[in-house]
Parts: C-alpha cells; sequence; structure tokens
C-alpha cells in the first residue's frame, strides 16, 4: 500500500500498489460485472457510489488517439468528471452491454 501526504490537505491518500492490485482483481475471478466494477475502482480511481451508477453509455473514445474514458456524471461533491481507462476494460464493457 503507498500512501502519500495531500499538498493543500490534511490527511493521506491511499493507494494499492500494482502487485496489490493484481492480487485483489484475480480474486474476484467470479462474474465478469464484479471484474468490471472492481477494476473500475483499483484501474480508474472510482468510488463505490460512483461505480454503481455507471452505464455503458459512460464509457466512450474521447480523442483521435484511440484513448478511451469512463464519464462519471456524478463524482465526488456531485460534480461530473473524465477518467482515462484501459482499452481492455473497455472492451469488457462493451462485451457485457451486447
Amino acid at each position: 500500500m503507498q500512501l502519500e501526504t495531500y499538498d493543500t490537505a490534511d490527511g493521506r491518500q491511499v493507494r494499492l500498489t500494482e502487485m496489490e492490485r493484481d492480487r485483489l482483481l484475480a480474486v474476484y475471478d467470479n462474474g465478469p460485472t464484479k471484474q468490471v466494477a472492481l477494476a473500475f475502482m483499483a484501474r480508474c480511481g472510482c468510488r463505490v457510489p460512483e461505480v454503481t451508477d455507471v452505464r455503458p453509455r459512460d464509457v466512450y473514445q474521447g480523442n483521435d488517439a484511440g484513448q478511451w474514458f469512463l464519464r462519471i456524471p456524478e463524482g465526488k461533491s456531485e460534480k461530473e468528471r473524465q477518467t482515462p481507462i484501459p482499452t481492455a476494460l473497455a472492451g469488457m464493457v462493451r462485451v457485457l452491454s451486447q
């Protein structure tokens, strides 16, 4: 686990290491929907309430380079935000939505 202090606020930001993230995702290999939800949290920094509101239409290709993004309609502080997502994760979402 990685801990970083915030630049302008009290407290610390906690992140899983890449190995911890991969181990977590490997444990929950019992259903594609759960895998996608965990991947949104582990790879894209989504919070649980954000993940439960994600719809397939919120995953889109946003630039000429082919980068995929996740639109979070009501993220932290109820503000819309976008976050890049891995191509493989975007593909999983597209397959599940069919």
